[in-house]
């Protein structure tokens, strides 16, 4: 076997394996889609069997992170975050970490998805404080209070990104609204982004304009970051009430960004001309709150309130089509793009629904009702087929293959 050939399999093999794992935030890319093939397409005859479930107690909003055959998800009991690893194949807990995070349950504790990388696994509380643990058995490495600014009102929402040698997270403070943290030590390397109210939403490392910038909500405003420096590149207005921008920015094309905010402040496409941003088009009519959508074939599939899935064209606006009927449950729930379907969280009804991607209409393969909650906030999980959902009191596996 050639050198050449050998290399080619050695990256092939890890490209599936990394398109399998769900390490962070709205998956491998960032962007709520999934690589995965062969799942099952037929819920109404053979509905999706679930593995197993087990109780959650702290209310919250936290999303699974899934390495290999190990769940990581953020948990509250008492006065105590419990970041928990489990078992995929059965859901039995390996390991857990706890330390301290008081303060009155206000729409959950936790919110923060894991973070993932080799051997480290970092989450953030809601406060701000940033841990790094061992994915082995979940000791600390370190532990940095990274928010030095005020919270927003219903606590840290975000999840750190990783780049490079860094541990992106949300400051808040003088001139640090964006914090750069040595991914190994836990040590401020830069601080910037100005100083604004926090908002909830992850910040999202993008290249646009082929050079890399980190896109941020604060409350108030999107602003682009400096990866290397944390210097401010632009700001565009981005006013909504509560101050809370918490849906992630989806990149378009390299000129393009997409944005969107619920209390009716609507969504829009921005264009980018150097540090000149303007509005190409803006509909009020969809204003996911806080839910993020996903791009294919130049078209966002994204949830609304007060109950919709809508499809629109990313580059005109136009809407192709948005769901009636039964379908009128959606309301906060996520979604994740996955084998030609959409898989969505019902967030007023905690049911999941199997929907073709069609800009053509709006049609559901199926749906079930494996939540025993009546409510449920947070995006589906996909890792290995197996599918993760879950509502403020439970995380239940479901198995997607044929």
């Amino acid at each position: 076997m050639t050198r050449k050939l050998t290399v080619c399999i050695f990256l092939l093999l890890n490209a599936s394996c990394w398109a399998t794992d769900w390490p962070r935030f709205l998956g491998p890319g960032a962007d709520s889609l999934s690589t995965e093939t062969g799942i099952n397409k037929n819920w109404l005859d053979t509905p999706p069997k679930e593995v197993w479930r087990i109780p959650l107690s702290d209310e919250g909003y936290s999303g699974p992170a899934v390495v290999g055959e190990v769940v990581y998800i953020l948990d509250h009991e008492g006065e105590q975050d419990v970041v928990r690893a489990l078992n995929l194949t059965d859901g039995q807990e390996l390991w857990r970490f706890e330390y301290a995070e008081k303060g009155d349950e206000d729409h959950g504790f936790s919110r923060s998805t894991p973070t993932v990388e080799n051997d480290k696994l970092y989450v953030v509380s809601r406060t701000g404080v940033v841990h790094c643990l061992k994915t082995s058995d979940g000791s600390k490495i370190w532990r940095t209070h990274a928010m030095t600014g005020k919270p927003p009102t219903w606590g840290a929402a975000h999840s750190s990104l990783l780049h490079g040698d860094h541990v992106i997270t949300l400051g808040a403070g003088e001139n640090a609204h964006v914090v750069a943290l040595n991914k190994h030590t836990g040590e401020t390397v830069w601080a910037g982004g100005g100083t604004e109210i926090a908002g909830y939403a992850t910040p999202t490392l993008l290249t646009l304009q082929g050079k890399p910038q980190l896109l941020v909500f604060t409350g108030t405003a999107l602003i682009s970051v400096n990866p290397k420096d944390g210097a401010l590149n632009w700001r565009h207005p981005w006013k909504t009430q509560y101050d809370v921008n918490a849906g992630s920015p989806l990149k378009i094309d390299d000129n393009h960004v997409w944005i969107a905010s619920g209390y009716r402040s609507g969504c829009a496409l921005l264009k980018l001309d150097g540090n000149t941003v303007t509005e190409v088009w803006k509909d009020r009519k969809i204003t996911p709150h806080w839910s993020s959508g996903a791009l294919i074939d130049g078209h966002i599939y994204v949830t609304t309130p007060p109950g919709y899935l809508v499809c629109v064209d990313a580059m005109t606006g136009k809407e192709k089509w948005r769901s009636k009927g039964t379908a009128r449950g959606f309301e906060h729930g996520g979604l994740i793009a996955i084998d030609g379907t959409l898989i969505v969280i019902e967030g007023n009804t905690g049911s999941v629904v199997q929907v073709a991607v069609s800009t053509e209409a709006y049609t559901e393969l199926g749906r079930i009702n494996p939540l025993d909650s009546a409510k449920s906030w947070v995006a589906p999980v996909v890792s290995n087929k197996k599918l993760l959902v879950r509502s403020p009191k439970e995380l239940v596996c479901l198995d997607l293959g044929l």
